[in-house]
């Protein structure tokens, strides 16, 4: 556990034009990552459910955990383990698309960042050239997000007490 914390104390997740991260959620929900644990990814690059049992609202969002202290984690530092572009397809983004119904189980990890993927084909097109997709993605998520494409939870900035 203490590589793990070390290894994401690096993580820099910056936030949108509006000071919050438009986050992926469960359509009609605000649940996110379809309920996986944020946590599990990075600890042991794999991708599990979390449980209602250990849930926390952050930033007008449901989050939930396998246990305790993957909640705790999170709780104490969250932008570590919010993944980049709010768990929407980094390479739909990359395209300047929304692609929706994005799958948790078609991740990856790439200089401490966690990307999703709508699928295993737009992940395996991605890795061909990762830094270049991540550059236009950086570009085209502050064009999605200013022209409310993507938009902010309905209780951004309302946050359960940690």
């Amino acid at each position: 556990m203490k590589a793990l914390v070390a290894s994401i104390f690096g993580i820099f997740l910056s936030t949108t034009v509006y000071g919050f991260m438009p986050i992926r959620t469960t359509v009609n929900t605000n649940l996110a990552l379809g309920g996986y644990d944020p946590v599990v990814y990075y600890a042991e690059e794999k991708a599990r459910r979390g449980s209602s049992t250990y849930s926390f609202m952050y930033d007008g969002v449901e989050w939930r955990f396998e246990n305790k202290t993957n909640k705790n984690l999170f709780m104490k530092h969250p932008d570590m383990f919010i993944p980049a572009f709010g768990g929407y397809c980094a390479y739909g983004i990359a395209e300047g698309v929304v692609v929706g119904d994005e799958d948790p189980r078609e991740f990856v990890i790439h200089d401490g960042k966690l990307y999703f993927f709508h699928n295993a084909e737009m992940l395996n097109t991605w890795k061909k050239n990762p830094e270049a997709f991540i550059k236009k993605a950086e570009a085209e998520w502050k064009r999605l997000v200013k022209s409310g494409e993507i938009s902010l939870p309905k209780d951004a900035g309302k946050s359960e007490p940690s």
